[in-house]
């Protein structure tokens, strides 16, 4: 499976094997930002867009926004073996802590 963010909105979920779109889940944001996305090796997809750092848990099918940082315009940098998210909105560097 590869996952993907819209520009407008929306998560989706491609089967490539067999070339169809299987999912596709509207977020808790209008306008992701790229690069803005990442996974979890459990399944926690985190992503960005509209000034919020968003979770959606694929098991559980729940979008959670983690955070609220304003300026935030370009995507983020996920460091999975210290389970944190790094973001520069505007000249400023922020960090998040991953939850899984």
């Amino acid at each position: 499976m590869i996952y993907g963010l819209t520009g407008e909105g929306y998560l989706f979920v491609y089967d490539y094997t067999n070339n169809v779109v299987t999912t596709v889940k509207k977020l808790p944001v209008n306008h992701t930002i790229w690069p803005a996305m990442d996974i979890t090796d459990k399944g926690i997809i985190y992503g960005a867009g509209d000034d919020k750092l968003f979770r959606y848990d694929l098991d559980k099918d729940r979008f959670d926004v983690v955070a609220e940082t304003s300026g935030w315009v370009l995507g983020f940098y996920m460091d999975k073996k210290n389970n944190k998210i790094y973001g520069t909105p505007g000249a400023r560097l922020v960090c998040y802590d991953i939850e899984d």
